[in-house]
């Protein structure tokens, strides 16, 4: 329906910055459990992808702030590209407004891995019609999910 939902959207912000960079990041989980959205895994004493918080770390480190979104939506829909997309597009969206002291004018990309990917090659797909005022300076999209069966089996 190309209609706004909410989503929790968790955001890193640099303690050095010059308020002109945003990453959104769509870590790679590929479930519909709920505990396993990145805003509660990120948060567990047992989270185990050391990677992503590796990724993260180092965008923080060079003054970027992070938006990792939990793209699977309120009820973790493993996987709806539409709600996806929107939900990355709207978390961008309200990082922007937020004033944490991100520029108006500020350049951001999306990064999406394995489940990540849909969710970040759908923002993609969707940005010009659901969210054309933003612009973003370009996608990096890896362990892509070609065949969604395939996955599931």
């Amino acid at each position: 329906k190309f209609e706004p939902t909410w989503d929790v959207t968790t955001l890193f912000v640099p303690k050095r910055t010059r308020g002109s960079a945003l990453l959104s990041y769509q870590i790679p989980y590929n479930t519909a459990y709920l505990d396993g959205s990145p805003s509660y895994a990120l948060n567990s004493p047992s989270f185990s992808s050391g990677h992503v918080l590796n990724d993260i770390q180092t965008a923080l480190s060079m003054g970027a702030f992070v938006v990792v979104p939990d793209h699977e939506g309120p009820l973790a829909a493993f996987p709806l590209g539409v709600q996806e997309g929107h939900a990355v597009l709207d978390s961008v969206r309200a990082v922007l407004r937020t004033g944490f002291g991100l520029a108006e004018d500020a350049r951001y990309a999306l990064w999406g891995y394995s489940g990540g990917s849909i969710a970040s090659e759908w923002a993609a797909e969707l940005q010009q019609q659901y969210a054309p005022e933003l612009d973003f300076a370009g996608a990096a999209i890896g362990g892509v999910v070609s065949n969604v069966t395939a996955l599931i089996d």
